[in-house]
């Protein structure tokens, strides 16, 4: 089963050190726009939603957000839709192979 539990509060994404971290605040970036996940390149600092959904959904929204700092730290051209699309490929991998639970 997979938990939330198991998401990291950091992170090491291409050699810089990042924060996970979790907000009771729809209202995640500095617009009026409700947001699920956020990427803070500046802050190296990803936050999610806590109440945004499903484990299943957290998880894909964790990982869009991965990608969004790949994206900006490897200067690629992908739009939103692409990231959505692979993080949802990225966490059905995972996710079936067994990849996100721990192992004790």
């Amino acid at each position: 089963m997979v938990s939330l539990a198991n998401i990291p509060s950091k992170l090491n994404i291409l050699g810089t050190k990042w924060k996970v971290v979790f907000l009771d605040d729809h209202k995640l970036g500095n617009d009026e726009e409700d947001l699920d996940g956020l990427c803070d390149y500046q802050a190296s600092t990803i936050s999610l939603y806590s109440k945004c959904g499903t484990p299943d959904y957290m998880w894909k929204t964790f990982f869009h957000e991965i990608l969004e700092a790949l994206k900006i730290e490897l200067s690629v051209k992908l739009s939103h839709k692409d990231l959505d699309l692979l993080a949802i490929g990225l966490y059905q991998v995972l996710n079936d192979n067994r990849l996100l639970t721990k192992k004790d």
